[in-house]
């Protein structure tokens, strides 16, 4: 699946904003407590903070509560969608022209 350039954008508006809510309420990383200081943390801070929400999907729901953010009832519906993730490891199959393969282990 290929984003448009506006999915991009949103998602790059939402996801920062949900792992620096779960950081508030998990407590995964020290000192993170806005979306400018996670623009700043490294990748491997970033999948910490992704594999915290995996552990703990709760928390997407209390974000949604709560609003801290401000996000409209259609940007809190993309962000409670996420409950639906599948966490793993996946293998790229084949490419295609519109979309890719993908196996889990």
């Amino acid at each position: 699946m290929q984003l448009s350039p506006e999915d991009t954008a949103l998602f790059f508006k939402l996801m920062p904003a949900l792992q620096v809510f779960a950081n508030r309420q998990l407590q995964a990383l020290k000192k993170l407590d806005t979306v400018e200081q996670y623009q700043t943390i490294s990748n491997e801070q970033r999948v910490k903070l992704r594999n915290a929400v995996y552990k703990s999907p709760e928390v997407i729901d209390t974000f949604v509560q709560e609003n801290s953010f401000g996000f409209s009832t259609e940007e809190l519906e993309i962000v409670s969608g996420w409950k639906n993730f599948i966490a793993g490891n996946f293998y790229i199959e084949r490419i295609l022209k519109k979309y890719a393969i993908f196996i889990g282990e």
